[in-house]
Order: C-alpha cells, then sequence, then structure tokens
C-alpha cells in the first residue's frame, strides 16, 4: 500500500518530466513560431535626390528641413514616403505662389501657430490675398 509520502515522491517527479518535456517543446516551437513577429520588409523610396524642390535656394531648403523636424519632434510624423513628401511641397507652393519669402512665412506661421499642416498668411486674423488672380488649382 502506497503512503501519502510515495504519492508526493511520485507526482513531483511526474511534474518533473512534463516541466522538462515543456521546456523542450518550447524550445522547438520558439525557433518555428518567435513569440515576435518579424518585421516586415517595407521599401521606403525616400531620398532628398528623390524630392524635387519648388525652390533651390539654401534659406528655403533650411526652412523646409526645420518642418520636417518640427513634425517629427511635436506629432511625431515623418514622410513616408517621397511622393507624400514631395506632395506637401506642391500644397505649400499653391499657397505660396510664386514667391519664395512667403513660402517661408508660411513654414514659419505654421510652426509657431503650432499646426499640422499649411494655411495661408493671416494679418491680424484676417487671410491676406497676397496673389490675387493666381490660379490655386
Amino acid at each position: 500500500m502506497k503512503t501519502k509520502q510515495n504519492y508526493s515522491k511520485e507526482i513531483l517527479e511526474t511534474l518533473l518530466r512534463i516541466e522538462e518535456e515543456l521546456i523542450k517543446f518550447n524550445e522547438h516551437t520558439a525557433l518555428l513560431y518567435p513569440l515576435t513577429k518579424p518585421k516586415r520588409s517595407v521599401t521606403k523610396t525616400k531620398s532628398r535626390d528623390e524630392i524635387v524642390m519648388p525652390w533651390n535656394d539654401v534659406e528655403f531648403i533650411n526652412a523646409w528641413d526645420t518642418w520636417r523636424l518640427y513634425k517629427k519632434n511635436t506629432f511625431k510624423f515623418t514622410y513616408k514616403t517621397s511622393i507624400s513628401e514631395q506632395e506637401a511641397l506642391a500644397t505649400l507652393r499653391k499657397i505660396a505662389g510664386p514667391n519664395i519669402k512667403t513660402a517661408i512665412k508660411v513654414i514659419q506661421q505654421s510652426i509657431s501657430n503650432q499646426w499640422q499642416g499649411f494655411f495661408p498668411i493671416k494679418d491680424n486674423g484676417q487671410d491676406t490675398n497676397l496673389f490675387e488672380g493666381v490660379s490655386y488649382q
């Protein structure tokens, strides 16, 4: 007849065997199914060479770099593709018209007002129409 001590010993041995088997199983499945999902490789086609600046001026390029840094630090936003960055530049060009100084002011206004995008220059709360007759299409 088995005593309580014998049952306890058998249970303990059984538990140790199960634990060893689980460790082996986990090691095997960890190789097959890692806990962390592998990151998908997304090809981001974005380099400075692919971006066509509306103005090739050092002052404008510095303002644009400041804008990108502001967006990254404030909103944790980066342009994911060269296409999205190019479209943001096109929007800025539409708002500023042909004037590089206006474009820089638009960037500065957006940063100083903590905006996420570009808007026409405001003067005393009024929109100023700097480019009458210019089509923004």
